[in-house]
């Protein structure tokens, strides 16, 4: 979704270090920068439907999700 309306890029990993309290996973820091034109012509609302379907459920496999 993010990549359809915007260029996102990653600058600097942090470490959890940095934080307070300290979490176990490291941090990234990404600079996302507005598109003059989206990257495909897709409705945003289809898109967001194929986006949730396909990506909601955790630890499944792509193509079944398909499906």
């Amino acid at each position: 979704m993010c990549q359809q309306s915007c260029h996102a890029e990653n600058k600097f990993d942090l470490p959890g270090s940095v934080f307070v309290p300290p979490p176990k996973v490291s941090a990234t820091l990404v600079v996302v920068k507005p598109r003059v034109e989206p990257l495909a012509p897709a409705p945003l609302d289809a898109l967001e439907y194929v986006c949730r379907q396909v990506f909601g459920q955790r630890r499944k496999l792509l193509s079944n999700a398909i499906k």
